[in-house]
């Protein structure tokens, strides 16, 4: 119990305390200081209903991280993860701070704070024990940096030589009681946000399917080379076999530096250009190249139709004119025979609700008038009401 009296306590954010080497090795610049946060990927999502079936199986990601920024005396802040210390097989997590230590046999009762500036120090060595030992703190051995890129030279130097008499170094035996628990899900989280100082590795080269692309690659320009070719040797035929000035008689063909040799089957070759052509060849030549072949000329394309001047403007005017007269003359003969078809329908109507008359009359008033049509509207109307015994369109019926 006296000995608890005696424990010493250290708190706060400053690095060395008790060691006065450790801001060296984790103050990037002199007079810079160091803070804590908490990171939570909660925060801020306080009406956010979540799966709990996700929530177990991602306990790790949801659980509360530690982050230590350093601020320079510029003001510039940069910022970093805390690394997890090692734990014992079934201890969940860190426990509860502040607490009792033990740092290189000394019990001390430090902070949080204090405990995160210990893990980020690459001198010592933080486990954390399962109930009722005490989290320890130790002087860890600086493991041999390894270069990640191995050269061949330095490879074949670190092998044992035939003449060597020493034994090679053993390889340091690990304690089976620790497991250093990793969070992969915090480097899947936060891969895109820390920068990483180490150099690359080289990328994998994939020689064959190099190799591939360029053997197509020379294949198809082998190929194209070929149809080059060809297509070059059909244009000096049809050169040499239909000239561009002169006539065909005085234009001598050319005459090619090497004659290609035969064929094995003894068949002629297409391209052989030694035989002189008749008129028929020429004729055929002639076709075959008209329908695969369109020849252009360079000369500027003849107007369609000739620009219009004041004389074209007055005839156009004029045709439209006529066109319009033509259509107001239409509707005024249309409008016309609906009115004589009106006045026929009227006539017939009324025609026939006049009472019959006698034949003298009938043949007297046929004497007068030969045709119904050759009176005006009032005057049939008229005669009609006289012959029916009543007044014309509104007056009363005489009396006997």
């Amino acid at each position: 119990m006296p000995r608890l009296l005696n424990i010493r306590k250290i708190s706060g954010t400053q690095p060395g305390i008790l060691d006065p080497t450790q801001p060296s090795r984790l103050l990037r610049s002199h007079g810079a200081r160091l803070s804590f946060v908490v990171f939570d990927a909660l925060t801020a999502n306080a009406g956010y209903v979540q799966d709990n079936t996700k929530h177990r199986l991602n306990t790790e990601l949801y659980r509360p991280k530690r982050i230590v920024v350093e601020t320079t005396p510029s003001g510039e802040c940069t910022w970093c993860f805390v690394p997890d210390a090692e734990r014992e097989n079934g201890v969940v997590d860190e426990g509860v701070w502040p607490r009792i230590v033990d740092l290189c046999g000394e019990l001390i009762e430090m902070t949080q704070d204090q405990w995160d500036i210990y893990k980020l120090d690459p001198l010592y060595n933080c486990v954390v024990h399962g109930h009722p030992q005490v989290t320890t703190i130790w002087n860890a051995k600086p493991l041999p940096s390894v270069p990640l890129l191995i050269r061949k030279h330095q490879l074949t130097s670190r092998l044992p030589s035939p003449h060597r008499t020493m034994p090679p170094p053993s390889i340091p035996p690990v304690n089976a009681a620790f497991v250093i628990e990793s969070d992969s899900g915090d480097e899947d989280e936060i891969g895109a946000m820390m920068v990483n100082d180490e150099q690359p590795l080289p990328r994998r080269r994939f020689t064959t399917r190099g190799k591939r692309f360029k053997k197509e690659r020379q294949e198809r320009r082998e190929k194209l080379s070929r149809k080059m070719e060809f297509f070059s040797q059909n244009d000096d035929m049809y050169h040499n076999l239909f000239p561009s000035g002169g006539a065909f008689d005085q234009h001598e063909p050319k005459k090619l530096g090497t004659t290609p040799k035969p064929s094995k089957r003894g068949a002629t070759s297409v391209l052989d250009t030694s035989w002189s052509p008749d008129a028929g060849a020429i004729e055929e030549l002639r076709q075959c190249f008209a329908s695969n072949y369109i020849f252009t000329s360079n000369g500027k394309k003849a107007r369609l139709s000739a620009p219009e001047g004041p004389q074209r403007k007055r005839e156009l005017k004029q045709k439209r004119i006529e066109r319009s007269n033509a259509k107001r003359q239409g509707r005024l003969e249309e409008a016309e025979a609906r009115r004589r078809e009106k006045e026929q329908h009227l006539l017939t109507e009324v025609m026939e609700e006049v009472p019959h008359c006698s034949q003298p009359a009938f043949n007297s008033m046929s004497l007068v008038k030969p045709s119904i049509l050759t009176y005006s509207f009032a005057e049939i109307t008229s005669f009609i009401s006289l012959m029916a015994g009543r007044p014309v369109f509104g007056f009363r019926r005489r009396t006997q």
